[in-house]
């Protein structure tokens, strides 16, 4: 089954924002009908595609595609999704 990839800017990501963020996930997931893959990648909404952060979201995206494909790289992209 396909899954949704859903990229969260750090800036966001911090103890006070954390059940927001925790919810918005969790809503996010009541809304599909597919499982929900969480990835944090650097800068804010902005920010996390400039020249500095866009090799961490291309990687995520690479990691995320790997699941995609292949149930053998699946641990490995996990990891960098998790990260």
């Amino acid at each position: 089954m396909k899954q949704l990839l859903f990229i969260q800017a750090q800036e966001r990501f911090d103890d006070a924002e954390l059940p927001a963020m925790v919810r918005a996930v969790n809503q996010w997931q009541r809304l599909s009908a597919r499982p929900l893959v969480h990835a944090i990648a650097p800068g804010n909404h902005l920010s996390m595609l400039n020249q500095d952060n866009a090799h961490t979201v291309a990687e995520i995206l690479r990691a995320w595609m790997a699941l995609e494909e292949s149930v053998d790289s699946a641990p490995e992209a996990l990891e960098l999704l998790s990260a």
